[in-house]
């Protein structure tokens, strides 16, 4: 029971974390944070942080900021697999948490830290940005102001998907700033409804660093800055063409069927060469197009994917997720199921509810993982270059039972917002 339990981190641990993700911050980031307005909120109630989330560094910039004052992280169950992160997220007393499924224990936590005038920290896209605009965020997030009634403040983090996009694994160096504002007061929260919440929400974190780098004009710093570009932005915009875009010289982004070419230049925009005709500026447009396309595709009667993949999960031992066997990932608009071999020769099916997906964790150019009531589930293709393909029919897929979803993955809703 936590009625009478102290949830709020342990201040030792807090103050090790905090020190290492600020040293590793400005060493690693030339980190720089603005958190004024945090520390002078009135620490005899409860808050919640929200942050835009760009890249798996997130985590190291938000703490940095935040400072001595312990929260409670809200981190996904996926993490808790890995011995090392499942130690340092128990040590700071983290909310886990299951990723894109209802999660009524996580809540009771949440309310349970605020009682107890703490705070916790979230992501309410629950995953990194694919293309620098704020991923899809469901607008059961807003219920939660309802059901808390308390400020919301929001971390602003400039600068980090540019330092390591989705489709790299390797950091670029960029000079990363944090600030944190109050976005929603608890009289915002009485008054405005749950759709007004949820608009202001969305546009105080879908911060862009195209927009931060429009200010700045910061060079970016990095050998082959374009690598690994083509593992998300695979589709050519001119013919449409699927695989086709090669990266030449780290830098020029061309394809092989119409030569079409853009260069990613040291500032992290797309710009013609040649003087030809540019299609996107930046990769949300692009991203936007690939997944419009992808939708059309599964919407086709005759659409079905079968994808011979590695299954990882955590059947064979219940705290590591790792290989268990081998099979096909079979996906159509009405049924999504696995079928293949476990390690022990066993045979071995599974079902998944194909109109409870909603969004779909990935890396790209490794795995992919369904959300589930069972655990985790994790896909590694044989063509692990086609992994975001497969994530876009995904996400087709639930477009087609969540009709809300369409507009917020095909097209830049967010700046009609604004």
């Amino acid at each position: 029971m936590l009625k009478n339990k102290n949830v709020r981190p342990k201040g030792f641990y807090w103050f090790i974390y905090v020190t290492l993700a600020r040293i590793i911050g400005k060493i690693r980031f030339n980190l720089t944070w603005d958190n004024k307005e945090f520390r002078k909120r009135n620490k005899k109630e409860g808050c919640i942080v929200l942050y835009n989330h760009r890249s798996m560094n997130d985590h190291i910039m938000q703490t940095a900021a935040l400072g001595y004052d312990p929260g409670n992280f809200v981190v996904t169950n996926r993490f808790m697999y890995d011995p090392m992160k499942n130690w340092c997220f128990t040590q700071v007393r983290a909310i886990t948490r299951d990723q894109f499924r209802q999660d009524t224990a996580s809540i009771l936590k949440m309310k349970h830290v605020l009682k107890q005038n703490g705070y916790f920290i979230l992501s309410p896209s629950g995953q990194t940005s694919a293309c620098g605009a704020e991923a899809y965020i469901n607008p059961v997030v807003s219920k939660l102001f309802k059901m808390f009634k308390v400020d919301v403040y929001a971390t602003h983090i400039y600068g980090n998907y540019l330092t390591t996009p989705k489709w790299r694994n390797i950091d670029k160096k960029i000079p990363i700033h944090v600030s944190i504002e109050k976005i929603i007061t608890k009289e915002d929260v009485s008054s405005l409804s749950e759709e007004e919440l949820y608009s202001l929400m969305v546009k105080k974190l879908d911060i862009r660093d195209y927009d931060y780098q429009e200010k700045n004009h910061y060079e970016i710093k990095g050998d082959n800055l374009a690598e690994g570009f083509n593992s998300i932005y695979f589709r050519c915009p001119s013919c449409k063409e699927k695989y086709t875009m090669n990266i030449i010289d780290g830098s020029i982004i061309k394809c092989s069927k119409c030569s079409y070419t853009v260069k990613y230049n040291k500032y992290g925009n797309l710009e013609s060469v040649d003087n030809k005709p540019l299609t996107f500026k930046h990769e949300p447009d692009w991203y936007y197009f690939e997944n419009k396309l992808a939708f059309e595709e599964v919407l086709d009667k005759d659409f079905k994917l079968d994808i011979k993949c590695d299954l990882y999960h955590h059947k064979s031992n219940p705290k590591i997720v790792q290989k268990e066997g081998e099979g096909i990932l079979h996906i159509d608009i009405n049924k999504i199921y696995y079928e293949g071999t476990l390690l022990d020769d066993t045979k071995y099916h599974k079902d998944f509810e194909v109109d409870q997906i909603l969004q779909i964790p990935y890396t790209a150019n490794s795995h992919f993982n369904i959300p589930d009531a069972e655990g985790i589930f994790e896909f590694y293709p044989e063509d692990h270059i086609k992994v975001c393909e497969y994530v876009l029919f995904l996400h087709g897929i639930a477009a087609h039972y969540h009709p809300e979803l369409y507009n917020a993955l095909t097209s830049d809703i967010l700046c009609k917002l604004k």
